[in-house]
Protein backbone atom coordinates (compact mmCIF):
# COMPACT_ATOMS: atom_id res chain seq x y z
CA UNK A 1 0.00 0.00 0.00
CA UNK A 2 1.50 3.46 -1.20
CA UNK A 3 -0.15 6.69 -0.54
CA UNK A 4 1.15 10.04 -1.57
CA UNK A 5 1.76 13.27 1.21
CA UNK A 6 0.34 16.31 1.06
CA UNK A 7 1.81 19.84 1.85
CA UNK A 8 -0.71 21.92 3.88
CA UNK A 9 0.61 25.51 4.62
CA UNK A 10 3.88 25.61 2.78
CA UNK A 11 5.15 23.64 6.14
CA UNK A 12 2.98 20.11 6.96
CA UNK A 13 3.30 17.34 5.07
CA UNK A 14 0.29 15.08 5.32
CA UNK A 15 -0.45 11.34 4.75
CA UNK A 16 -4.39 9.77 4.68
CA UNK A 17 -4.86 6.41 6.80
CA UNK A 18 -6.70 3.48 4.76
CA UNK A 19 -10.41 3.68 4.91
CA UNK A 20 -10.51 -0.03 5.93
CA UNK A 21 -8.28 0.58 8.86
CA UNK A 22 -10.12 3.86 10.15
CA UNK A 23 -13.86 2.03 9.88
CA UNK A 24 -12.32 -1.51 11.53
CA UNK A 25 -11.11 0.92 14.50
CA UNK A 26 -13.75 3.69 14.56
CA UNK A 27 -10.84 6.53 14.14
CA UNK A 28 -12.66 9.55 15.02
CA UNK A 29 -12.02 13.25 14.10
CA UNK A 30 -10.23 14.62 16.25
CA UNK A 31 -8.51 11.59 18.25
CA UNK A 32 -5.10 10.97 19.00
CA UNK A 33 -3.10 8.37 17.58
CA UNK A 34 0.14 6.94 18.72
CA UNK A 35 3.58 7.40 16.48
CA UNK A 36 6.37 5.48 16.98
CA UNK A 37 9.59 6.70 14.37
CA UNK A 38 12.30 3.69 13.47
CA UNK A 39 14.72 4.97 11.12
CA UNK A 40 12.71 5.13 7.83
CA UNK A 41 9.46 3.40 9.78
CA UNK A 42 6.95 4.92 11.03
CA UNK A 43 4.04 3.08 13.26
CA UNK A 44 0.87 4.18 13.94
CA UNK A 45 -0.71 2.58 16.25
CA UNK A 46 -4.38 3.39 18.38
CA UNK A 47 -6.03 2.34 21.65
CA UNK A 48 -9.03 1.66 19.88
CA UNK A 49 -11.17 -1.27 20.23
CA UNK A 50 -12.04 -2.79 16.91
CA UNK A 51 -15.53 -2.19 15.50
CA UNK A 52 -17.48 -5.37 17.09
CA UNK A 53 -18.44 -8.04 14.24
CA UNK A 54 -21.78 -9.78 14.00
CA UNK A 55 -23.33 -12.71 11.20
CA UNK A 56 -26.09 -14.51 10.52
CA UNK A 57 -25.21 -18.07 9.90
CA UNK A 58 -27.90 -20.72 8.19
CA UNK A 59 -26.22 -24.01 9.26
CA UNK A 60 -29.82 -26.32 8.49
CA UNK A 61 -28.86 -28.94 6.10
CA UNK A 62 -25.34 -29.39 6.97
CA UNK A 63 -22.99 -32.07 8.38
CA UNK A 64 -21.22 -32.11 12.08
CA UNK A 65 -18.20 -31.32 10.54
CA UNK A 66 -19.23 -28.21 8.17
CA UNK A 67 -20.98 -27.04 11.36
CA UNK A 68 -17.91 -27.07 13.43
CA UNK A 69 -16.18 -25.74 11.09
CA UNK A 70 -18.09 -22.66 10.31
CA UNK A 71 -18.38 -21.68 13.87
CA UNK A 72 -14.72 -22.18 14.21
CA UNK A 73 -13.80 -20.05 11.45
CA UNK A 74 -15.87 -17.30 12.34
CA UNK A 75 -13.93 -17.41 15.91
CA UNK A 76 -10.43 -16.90 14.45
CA UNK A 77 -11.23 -14.18 12.05
CA UNK A 78 -12.91 -12.39 14.76
CA UNK A 79 -16.52 -12.21 14.98
CA UNK A 80 -18.10 -11.27 18.56
CA UNK A 81 -22.13 -12.04 17.84
CA UNK A 82 -23.27 -15.43 15.69
CA UNK A 83 -26.92 -15.87 14.77
CA UNK A 84 -27.24 -19.17 13.95
CA UNK A 85 -29.99 -21.05 12.41
CA UNK A 86 -29.84 -24.56 13.06
CA UNK A 87 -32.06 -28.23 12.88
CA UNK A 88 -32.79 -29.98 15.84
CA UNK A 89 -30.43 -33.05 14.83
CA UNK A 90 -26.89 -32.55 12.40
CA UNK A 91 -25.65 -36.00 11.06
CA UNK A 92 -22.46 -37.35 11.39
CA UNK A 93 -21.20 -38.74 8.21
CA UNK A 94 -18.54 -40.72 9.63
CA UNK A 95 -20.83 -42.52 11.67
CA UNK A 96 -23.95 -41.74 9.71
CA UNK A 97 -25.81 -41.15 12.77
CA UNK A 98 -27.60 -38.08 13.81
CA UNK A 99 -26.66 -35.79 16.80
CA UNK A 100 -28.51 -32.85 18.66
CA UNK A 101 -27.50 -30.28 17.22
CA UNK A 102 -27.48 -27.82 20.24
CA UNK A 103 -25.04 -30.16 22.05
CA UNK A 104 -22.75 -30.18 19.20
CA UNK A 105 -22.93 -26.24 19.54
CA UNK A 106 -21.88 -26.29 22.97
CA UNK A 107 -19.53 -28.98 22.55
CA UNK A 108 -17.85 -26.67 19.93
CA UNK A 109 -18.00 -23.82 21.79
CA UNK A 110 -16.27 -25.30 24.61
CA UNK A 111 -13.41 -25.83 22.90
CA UNK A 112 -13.52 -21.71 21.80
CA UNK A 113 -11.87 -19.45 24.79
CA UNK A 114 -14.70 -16.95 25.30
CA UNK A 115 -17.28 -18.10 23.13
CA UNK A 116 -20.83 -18.45 25.60
CA UNK A 117 -24.60 -19.56 24.01
CA UNK A 118 -26.38 -16.71 25.49
CA UNK A 119 -29.25 -17.32 24.02
CA UNK A 120 -31.20 -20.36 22.55
CA UNK A 121 -34.97 -21.49 20.88
CA UNK A 122 -36.25 -23.52 18.89
CA UNK A 123 -34.01 -23.45 15.38
CA UNK A 124 -32.27 -20.81 16.62
CA UNK A 125 -29.06 -20.17 18.97
CA UNK A 126 -26.81 -16.76 19.82
CA UNK A 127 -23.44 -16.97 20.45
CA UNK A 128 -21.33 -14.14 22.23
CA UNK A 129 -17.40 -13.69 22.88
CA UNK A 130 -17.79 -12.67 27.11
CA UNK A 131 -13.62 -12.04 26.90
CA UNK A 132 -12.02 -8.68 27.09
CA UNK A 133 -8.67 -9.63 24.67
CA UNK A 134 -5.50 -7.93 25.18
CA UNK A 135 -1.56 -8.58 24.62
CA UNK A 136 -1.23 -9.51 27.97
CA UNK A 137 -3.70 -12.53 27.69
CA UNK A 138 -2.61 -13.26 23.99
CA UNK A 139 0.96 -13.42 25.56
CA UNK A 140 -0.43 -15.88 28.91
CA UNK A 141 -1.76 -17.90 26.48
CA UNK A 142 0.74 -18.42 23.67
CA UNK A 143 3.45 -19.42 27.22
CA UNK A 144 0.73 -22.00 28.19
CA UNK A 145 0.49 -23.63 24.78
CA UNK A 146 4.14 -24.38 25.16
CA UNK A 147 3.48 -25.43 28.41
CA UNK A 148 0.65 -27.88 27.71
CA UNK A 149 2.61 -29.21 24.35
CA UNK A 150 6.31 -30.26 26.63
CA UNK A 151 3.11 -32.03 28.79
CA UNK A 152 1.71 -33.91 25.93
CA UNK A 153 4.91 -35.11 24.67
CA UNK A 154 6.35 -35.98 27.74
CA UNK A 155 3.05 -37.97 28.61
CA UNK A 156 3.20 -39.25 24.81
CA UNK A 157 7.18 -40.98 25.53
CA UNK A 158 5.13 -42.37 29.09
CA UNK A 159 2.47 -44.09 26.81
CA UNK A 160 5.30 -45.69 24.39
CA UNK A 161 6.78 -46.53 26.97
CA UNK A 162 3.67 -48.62 28.13
CA UNK A 163 3.14 -45.98 31.17
CA UNK A 164 -0.71 -44.94 32.68
CA UNK A 165 -0.84 -41.47 31.30
CA UNK A 166 -4.14 -39.50 31.27
CA UNK A 167 -6.43 -38.87 28.77
CA UNK A 168 -3.92 -37.41 26.32
CA UNK A 169 -6.61 -36.66 23.43
CA UNK A 170 -7.84 -33.68 25.57
CA UNK A 171 -4.53 -32.00 26.31
CA UNK A 172 -4.15 -31.74 22.26
CA UNK A 173 -7.89 -30.97 22.32
CA UNK A 174 -7.10 -27.98 24.58
CA UNK A 175 -3.62 -27.23 22.79
CA UNK A 176 -6.49 -26.59 19.87
CA UNK A 177 -8.77 -24.68 21.75
CA UNK A 178 -5.69 -22.40 22.80
CA UNK A 179 -3.91 -21.99 19.25
CA UNK A 180 -7.38 -20.61 18.30
CA UNK A 181 -8.31 -18.26 20.64
CA UNK A 182 -3.95 -16.81 19.90
CA UNK A 183 -5.35 -16.71 16.03
CA UNK A 184 -8.97 -14.80 17.21
CA UNK A 185 -6.40 -12.48 18.55
CA UNK A 186 -3.98 -11.86 15.96
CA UNK A 187 -6.74 -11.75 13.45
CA UNK A 188 -8.69 -8.70 15.39
CA UNK A 189 -5.31 -6.82 16.62
CA UNK A 190 -2.48 -8.40 15.41
CA UNK A 191 1.26 -8.23 16.91
CA UNK A 192 2.72 -5.07 14.85
CA UNK A 193 4.04 -6.32 11.82
CA UNK A 194 4.85 -9.98 13.05
CA UNK A 195 1.42 -11.31 12.51
CA UNK A 196 2.33 -13.48 9.59
CA UNK A 197 5.04 -15.20 11.71
CA UNK A 198 2.96 -15.99 14.82
CA UNK A 199 0.05 -17.61 12.59
CA UNK A 200 2.90 -19.68 11.31
CA UNK A 201 4.29 -20.37 14.93
CA UNK A 202 0.57 -21.43 15.70
CA UNK A 203 0.49 -23.76 13.08
CA UNK A 204 3.82 -25.65 13.67
CA UNK A 205 2.46 -26.16 16.80
CA UNK A 206 -0.64 -27.54 16.20
CA UNK A 207 0.82 -29.53 13.57
CA UNK A 208 3.67 -31.05 16.51
CA UNK A 209 0.54 -31.56 18.70
CA UNK A 210 -1.46 -33.39 16.15
CA UNK A 211 1.91 -35.95 15.29
CA UNK A 212 1.83 -36.75 19.04
CA UNK A 213 -1.81 -37.70 18.90
CA UNK A 214 -0.95 -39.47 15.84
CA UNK A 215 1.37 -41.88 17.80
CA UNK A 216 -0.65 -42.20 20.86
CA UNK A 217 -3.71 -43.08 18.58
CA UNK A 218 -2.65 -45.01 16.17
CA UNK A 219 0.04 -46.61 17.76
CA UNK A 220 0.23 -49.20 20.37
CA UNK A 221 3.35 -49.09 23.35
CA UNK A 222 6.78 -49.90 21.90
CA UNK A 223 9.39 -51.74 23.63
CA UNK A 224 12.19 -50.80 20.91
CA UNK A 225 15.12 -48.70 23.20
CA UNK A 226 16.07 -47.04 20.11
CA UNK A 227 12.67 -45.63 19.06
CA UNK A 228 12.31 -44.08 22.75
CA UNK A 229 15.54 -42.90 22.78
CA UNK A 230 15.26 -40.99 19.10
CA UNK A 231 11.67 -39.84 20.37
CA UNK A 232 12.86 -38.57 24.08
CA UNK A 233 15.86 -36.77 22.61
CA UNK A 234 13.33 -35.11 19.95
CA UNK A 235 11.34 -33.85 22.91
CA UNK A 236 14.46 -32.53 24.51
CA UNK A 237 14.98 -30.20 21.21
CA UNK A 238 11.45 -29.51 20.94
CA UNK A 239 11.80 -28.22 24.93
CA UNK A 240 15.12 -26.40 24.17
CA UNK A 241 13.58 -24.26 21.04
CA UNK A 242 10.65 -23.23 23.92
CA UNK A 243 13.87 -21.82 25.87
CA UNK A 244 15.15 -20.23 23.00
CA UNK A 245 12.00 -18.27 21.73
CA UNK A 246 11.59 -16.32 25.39
CA UNK A 247 15.08 -15.74 25.74
CA UNK A 248 16.26 -15.13 22.45
CA UNK A 249 19.77 -15.50 21.55
CA UNK A 250 20.27 -16.04 18.02
CA UNK A 251 23.55 -18.06 18.38
CA UNK A 252 21.54 -20.53 20.12
CA UNK A 253 19.95 -21.29 17.16
CA UNK A 254 23.01 -23.02 16.16
CA UNK A 255 22.92 -25.81 18.54
CA UNK A 256 19.49 -26.74 17.98
CA UNK A 257 20.05 -27.56 14.59
CA UNK A 258 22.83 -29.24 15.15
CA UNK A 259 21.32 -31.46 17.57
CA UNK A 260 17.85 -31.60 14.86
CA UNK A 261 20.29 -33.28 12.17
CA UNK A 262 21.85 -35.50 14.85
CA UNK A 263 18.59 -37.10 15.53
CA UNK A 264 17.89 -37.40 11.95
CA UNK A 265 20.84 -39.42 11.23
CA UNK A 266 19.70 -41.38 14.13
CA UNK A 267 16.05 -42.12 12.57
CA UNK A 268 18.23 -43.08 8.69
CA UNK A 269 19.97 -45.50 10.53
CA UNK A 270 17.74 -46.90 12.50
CA UNK A 271 16.46 -50.40 11.25
CA UNK A 272 13.77 -52.82 12.24
CA UNK A 273 11.86 -56.19 10.96
CA UNK A 274 9.00 -54.45 12.80
CA UNK A 275 6.17 -52.82 10.40
CA UNK A 276 4.97 -51.18 13.54
CA UNK A 277 8.73 -49.82 14.86
CA UNK A 278 9.18 -48.08 10.87
CA UNK A 279 5.80 -46.90 11.15
CA UNK A 280 6.12 -45.01 14.24
CA UNK A 281 9.75 -43.61 13.99
CA UNK A 282 8.90 -42.19 10.69
CA UNK A 283 6.53 -39.89 12.27
CA UNK A 284 9.20 -38.02 14.03
CA UNK A 285 10.51 -36.26 11.34
CA UNK A 286 7.04 -34.42 10.83
CA UNK A 287 8.23 -32.56 14.61
CA UNK A 288 11.92 -32.09 13.63
CA UNK A 289 10.94 -30.24 10.49
CA UNK A 290 8.60 -28.13 12.44
CA UNK A 291 11.37 -27.21 14.36
CA UNK A 292 12.86 -26.05 12.57
CA UNK A 293 10.03 -23.62 11.02
CA UNK A 294 9.45 -22.51 14.74
CA UNK A 295 13.31 -21.46 14.95
CA UNK A 296 13.35 -19.60 11.70
CA UNK A 297 9.95 -18.06 12.89
CA UNK A 298 11.57 -17.12 15.75
CA UNK A 299 14.29 -15.43 14.39
CA UNK A 300 12.18 -12.92 11.91
CA UNK A 301 10.14 -12.08 15.02
CA UNK A 302 13.30 -10.96 16.92
CA UNK A 303 15.23 -9.62 13.77
CA UNK A 304 15.46 -6.67 14.57
CA UNK A 305 17.53 -7.67 17.49
CA UNK A 306 19.96 -8.79 14.94
CA UNK A 307 20.86 -5.81 13.51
Amino acid sequence: MRRRTILMGGKTHVISLPLKWIKKYQVKKGQELELLENQNTILVSTDSKPALKEINLNLTNTDTSTLVRNIVTCYQTGYNFLNIKLDKKTLNIKTNNQVKTIDLIQDTCDQLIGFEITEQKEGFCHIKDITDNSINEFNKILRRTFLMLNCLSTETLDYVKGKETEDLYKKHVNIRRFTNYCRRYLNIFGVEDKTNYYNELLLSIEEISRTYRLITKRHNPNENKDIQKILKRTIKLQEHFQKFFYKYKIEKSTDIIKERLEIFQEINKFQSSEKEDIVLVHRIPNILNRVLTLINVTIAINFNQNQ
